[in-house]
């Protein structure tokens, strides 16, 4: 690896003894059916994430995508005086041969702009790698593969691990988790959520800064603050202002329907009536550009109104509830945070029932299939964020429960960043005392600095001011947020 920018380093199978010797031909023989075959996609000019996800739907023309790794933000790797990339691995299934299927990537790459570098491994727009294709290995005057440096980049076998980790290397007849452990730790790879802000990527990570949401709830009757900012009103704008300023919120959530136990649902029509508003507002401030901003809705006409307005992130609490809203995240590209929950809010609470010992297994199960309907309907894995959903179809022994292992939620929703919203809840005067939500603060601060150290991508809060600087401690003891 290259120690200083500017080196360029070239290499041929000869560089690599450990490996078995290829089967080498003039041409690909004939190729009959379909076979898999995993494909790395990296780019580190422009809208990044864009032209990942173009490359991805360009690809369904010719095969059908299995699944799909996280997007992750990489060092550059041998030229290394150049822009960080993004990168991800996904699995197809193909008729076409190894060589159709090059010149079909490298199509794909000239269609989104990509120009032939004057430096090897410089930046690009798009680069499309075949890792893998069938079962024996290839190599040829154009096309080797297994892909030569495979096994020495961390950039590929992190996603590779995603998709399929206990696949062989052909060659090396290593796994990819072996792999992956010969690599040793690896620092310079994380996984990422991109939100395309006006043209411009913003990247959020849960491994370097926690991310505080603020409650904006825009109803007469949510639990803790109805009619707090319903209606507006100037003097109530200035002061919300203020505080997400002094707070250094990074998103606003705005709702316009209580999700609070017994709560009457409210029409689509009323609902963005209520938001719009707040939201127009929101997106006028210049000293809020920097602030995404949710739309907690499960009504997929509410979704796309609000990201046709400004919103960015679609927070559904029913993780599905109206199917049409895993379409509309899809086409707009917006970022979706599913939750789990069980009934309605008028029902909920006769719902929380959970086999003891089983709890956490048992709520991410049931988020795991909405996960995948999620996929299904074409939104990218790197835009999809979990939230087991406390205080929802739960018990206050349950929201314990969770909150005592969301080190092992991820694992249990494969990988997923998460929310926890733990803020004014009841099960916090269980434990404390007092009935007022509002005095729920600094039990609400105790669940947040648990959250972040289980490694947590986002809070949501009420209290965003003294708990900003919660959230900030943590971040500093837990995460080395600087």
């Amino acid at each position: 690896m290259a120690s200083h920018s500017g080196v360029e380093i070239k290499r041929a199978r000869a560089d690599y003894p450990a490996l078995a010797p290829g089967r080498a031909v003039g041409e690909e023989g004939a190729f009959l059916g379909e076979d898999e075959a995993c494909v790395a996609l990296g780019s580190n000019l422009g809208v990044r994430s864009a032209h990942i996800e173009t490359a991805l739907s360009k690809m369904k023309q010719f095969a059908t995508i299995l699944k799909i790794s996280f997007l992750y933000e990489t060092e550059p790797k041998y030229f290394l005086d150049q822009p960080r990339f993004l990168n991800c691995v996904c699995k197809i299934k193909t008729s076409l041969s190894s060589a159709q299927l090059l010149n079909e990537l490298k199509r794909i790459e000239t269609e989104i702009g990509r120009e032939r570098p004057l430096v090897r491994n410089g930046p690009r727009v798009i680069d499309l790698d075949i890792l893998l294709h069938g079962r024996a290995p290839l190599s040829t005057s154009t096309l080797t593969i297994p892909h030569p440096q495979l096994h020495e980049r961390d950039f590929v076998l992190g996603p590779l691990m995603d998709v399929q980790p206990d696949l062989v290397h052909p060659l090396l007849k290593k796994s990819v988790r072996q792999l992956w452990a010969d690599l040793g730790e690896c620092e310079g790879i994380v996984a990422v959520i991109p939100v395309v802000v006006n043209g411009k990527e913003v990247i959020l990570s849960d491994r370097r800064k926690t991310l505080l949401m603020a409650v904006c709830n825009m109803t007469p009757d949510s639990f803790s603050d109805g009619g707090e900012l319903f209606p507006l009103n100037p003097a109530k704008l200035e002061s919300l202002r203020e505080n997400l300023l002094r707070s250094s919120v990074d998103i606003i959530d705005i709702g316009g329907e209580s999700s609070r136990p017994g709560a009457e649902e409210v029409p689509g029509e009323e609902e963005l009536a209520r938001i719009t508003p707040l939201l127009a507002w929101a997106r006028a401030q210049r000293a809020l550009d920097g602030v995404l901003v949710s739309v907690d809705t499960w009504k997929s006409e509410v979704a796309k109104s609000a990201i046709s307005q400004g919103a960015n992130i679609i927070n559904d609490y029913t993780a599905g509830k109206d199917p049409n809203i895993f379409k509309v995240a899809a086409e707009t590209g917006a970022p979706m945070i599913l939750m789990h929950s069980r009934g309605t809010p008028k029902t909920m609470n006769q719902l929380a029932d959970y086999p003891k010992g089983q709890e956490m297994e048992t709520i991410a199960a049931e988020l795991n299939v909405n996960i995948q309907k999620a996929l299904d309907q074409g939104i990218f894995p790197w835009k999809i964020i979990t939230d087991p959903g406390i205080g929802f179809a739960k018990r206050g022994e349950h929201n314990l429960v969770i909150l005592r292992n969301l080190g092992r939620w991820k694992c249990l929703t494969h990988g997923y960043p998460y929310l926890i919203g733990t803020s004014r809840k009841r099960f916090i005067s269980e434990v404390c005392g007092g009935q007022d939500p509002k005095d729920r603060v600094w039990g609400t601060a105790a669940t947040i600095t648990a959250a972040v150290q289980a490694g947590c991508a986002i809070v949501r809060v009420h209290d965003f001011q003294p708990l900003s600087q919660v959230l900030k401690m943590s971040d500093t003891l837990y995460k080395n947020s600087q």
